[in-house]
């Protein structure tokens, strides 16, 4: 798993003002190691604007992505804590403050390690532990513990 979520794509405490600046954000960590293009973020941004907030996935928890074809080039992910949480105006979930940006070559090489993920964050303990995380390795450790991927 942790070669999914690599530590240069961990950002913690991040202050961003707006959900684009989020999406933003989180796909520049991606872009920055090789899992995509720029044009990946622009489908992700463009998706926000075009589908509202969908990626808002679970309380305080989001999930931006957009398709393979559309500027992936590795499959992986990033994980942005947010110092304050950023209203992306979903009806149940708001305010988020931890977005994972997906990266997908194709469709069915991330399920496992994003169920995995889930089943992880569905632990107040652990969400609330990574929200309050200053450092990487908290996350990382945990990450760990979920063993590896094929990814």
């Amino acid at each position: 798993m942790t070669d999914f979520i690599h530590p240069n794509r961990i950002a913690l405490q991040v202050e961003v003002n707006s959900p684009e600046e989020a999406i933003q954000f989180g796909g520049n960590l991606l872009k920055a190691d090789g899992l995509i293009n720029h044009s990946y973020i622009q489908a992700m941004l463009d998706r926000y604007r075009d589908q509202g907030p969908y990626f808002v996935i679970a309380p305080g928890i989001a999930f931006p992505h957009a398709r393979p074809e559309e500027g992936a080039l590795k499959t992986g992910f990033s994980l942005v804590i947010f110092k304050r949480p950023i209203v992306f105006s979903h009806p149940s979930n708001d305010p988020v403050q931890l977005m994972l940006c997906l990266s997908a070559t194709d469709s069915q090489k991330h399920l496992t390690a994003l169920m995995q993920l889930a089943q992880l964050l569905q632990s107040e303990a652990t969400k609330e532990k990574w929200l309050q995380a200053r450092d990487k390795e908290d996350i990382l450790a945990d990450l760990r513990h979920l063993g590896g991927t094929d990814l």
